[in-house]
């Protein structure tokens, strides 16, 4: 188990559902302590096109010397706060594997939208994007692959196709699964 952890630590990231940001430092200066304490970039000179690139990649140029805040001080806003949690594991540059959970609760629906088709692009890449999500809206639901969808009870009440769902369902729309999954 050891030697494969070792082996593959570096591939997998992980994005928890709370922020690990700290709240008084700017994004990019959140960035650049990230990639120093992972020891993600060994010289000087690989810093600052690493963060540029990353930054650019989850559309955080703007934010980049704005404070993380929280709130009692104004900083980015929540769906930034999101990207920049995801900025952290991207930073690595080769992540196969992302991992996240709920990465947009919390979120109104343009912004989770918005979360969601970068997520999309990311698998695009060759990253396989695996998340935990309460949220099953048609929209979102069109950019995924497969999902897998739960009872409270945490037993498997459909896995396949996210474009199959409704029709396994008998459904109109997706968020119709909930009241559906509610009665059992």
């Amino acid at each position: 188990y050891q030697d494969y952890y070792d082996d593959y630590f570096q591939e997998i990231g992980f994005v928890p559902q709370d922020d690990v940001l700290h709240r008084d430092l700017t994004v990019q200066e959140t960035l650049r302590y990230s990639i120093k304490i992972r020891g993600l970039a060994k010289k000087q000179e690989q810093v600052t096109p690493l963060i540029k690139k990353t930054l650019t990649m989850l559309d955080l140029e703007k934010a980049a010397d704005v404070i993380i805040g929280d709130e009692t001080k104004k900083g980015i806003s929540g769906g930034q706060r999101k990207r920049v949690n995801l900025a952290l594991e991207l930073l690595s540059e080769n992540p196969s594997i992302l991992m996240l959970d709920e990465p947009t609760s919390g979120l109104d629906p343009g912004t989770e939208l918005q979360i969601h088709k970068m997520l999309r692009e990311l698998s695009m890449q060759g990253i396989l994007i695996l998340m935990v999500s309460h949220s099953l809206y048609e929209a979102t639901l069109n950019l995924l692959d497969m999902v897998l969808i739960l009872t409270n009870e945490g037993e498997v009440a459909y896995f396949g196709p996210a474009l199959d769902a409704k029709h396994y369902f008998q459904v109109d729309t997706p968020e119709e699964i909930f009241g559906i999954l509610l009665k059992k």
